[in-house]
């Protein structure tokens, strides 16, 4: 996880209020953040391979 110090000092940066209550949820969403990017890490080109999309002709009628 994050430091909580590490939060309250860039949020005092931005000067934006630090309220005790807040942090743990940053820190949840930087966590997140952080984790969903680990695949874009291992293969930087995912994004740029077009999908393969199939249709059934059942719901094309």
């Amino acid at each position: 996880m994050i430091d909580t110090s590490i939060i309250r000092n860039g949020l005092q940066v931005q000067k934006f209020p630090v309220y005790q209550t807040d942090i743990p949820y940053i820190q949840q969403i930087m966590y997140v953040m952080y984790h969903s990017k680990e695949p874009l890490d291992k293969f930087p080109h995912l994004n740029m391979t077009i999908p393969v999309t199939i249709v059934d002709k059942g719901l094309l009628q």
